[in-house]
């Protein structure tokens, strides 16, 4: 085989697809996915990405357990594209996002307080290590559910920072501020977008 030819990524490896980018099942690993770029703003962020999970969080990264692994780049039938961990629940299946399980009333009525305490769990983890964000949506956080009652959730995209000089990756009070402004805002966001009464309230009670 040979080894510098590229992966090629068909649709039937396909898993999910943003403003800026796509991803992919790994061809030949269904443990890793591959993020690619589809225009200069998807190249843009997965740089940042990658800059912040490897040379500003460094182990923090592995540490706070709610960051996918990053395994380098590759080079695919769509272009460069970046290698992470998939996240899979406790029976096999891929982790849903909070997106998709803050529109289902029957979820929300009967995994109301694990979620709720998986996002406190998130919140505080963003916290203790200091964890900068673009931008904190329900779409780029995955429920890991990790046995039938409990869930993990993960931060799996926009990691990092936009600013041209990142005090808060330097300096703990102004990551602490950060953090503060991005996490109230997605309250306000699930409150707004999010009709259920469930939401609602989870909405009220994971601000901070």
């Amino acid at each position: 085989m040979n080894t510098n030819e590229p992966l090629i990524l068909t649709q039937n490896l396909f898993i999910a697809q943003g403003s800026h980018k796509q991803c992919y099942f790994h061809p030949q690993d269904n443990s890793r996915c591959i993020k690619v770029a589809y225009n200069p703003a998807g190249e843009k962020d997965l740089h940042r990405e990658v800059r912040y999970l490897t040379h500003i969080l460094k182990t923090r990264a592995s540490q706070s357990g709610i960051l996918p692994r990053y395994h380098g780049s590759v080079q695919t039938s769509k272009g460069q594209g970046f290698v992470f961990d998939v996240i899979y629940d406790f029976d096999g299946r891929i982790s849903t996002s909070l997106s998709c399980l803050l529109n289902d009333p029957a979820f929300l009525d009967l995994h109301y307080h694990g979620l709720k305490y998986g996002l406190i769990g998130l919140r505080e983890t963003l916290f203790k290590y200091n964890i900068i964000s673009m931008a904190i949506y329900p779409e780029n956080i995955l429920c890991q559910k990790i046995n039938p009652y409990d869930f993990k959730l993960m931060f799996i995209n926009d990691m990092g920072s936009g600013a041209f000089i990142p005090l808060e990756y330097y300096w703990g009070p102004a990551a602490q501020a950060k953090i503060k402004r991005r996490w109230n805002r997605l309250a306000r966001f699930i409150a707004k977008r999010h009709l259920l009464q469930k939401a609602q309230l989870l909405a009220q009670e994971i601000a901070c």
